[in-house]
């Protein structure tokens, strides 16, 4: 039995790859923004599917230009981005 404690860059690759899993695998859909202008930086074939559309054509863009019609979840990414905590989400549709 080994008892050798994994580097932090074997941890953070592993993390990595389960991420990446969890990301690709996922029946929900499920997307990852950036900073104040939540910009989209990952998405998963769920959401893509949701918004029909392809990645290329979500990357890169403010979450709010995707739902235009519905900005309910901007200041639910607003608290969380400040706080780093996990917030309670409200259902909502593309």
């Amino acid at each position: 039995m080994s008892t050798d404690i994994p580097s932090k860059s074997a941890t953070k690759a592993l993390d990595q790859g389960v991420y990446q899993a969890v990301m690709d695998h996922a029946p929900w859909p499920m997307v990852e923004v950036e900073g104040a202008a939540h910009l989209v930086r990952s998405v998963n074939p769920a959401f893509c599917k949701l918004l029909n559309k392809q990645d290329q054509d979500i990357l890169g863009k403010p979450l709010a230009d995707l739902v235009p019609h519905d900005k309910s979840i901007l200041p639910l990414l607003d608290r969380v981005s400040s706080s780093g905590e996990a917030q309670p989400t409200p259902r909502w549709r593309a």
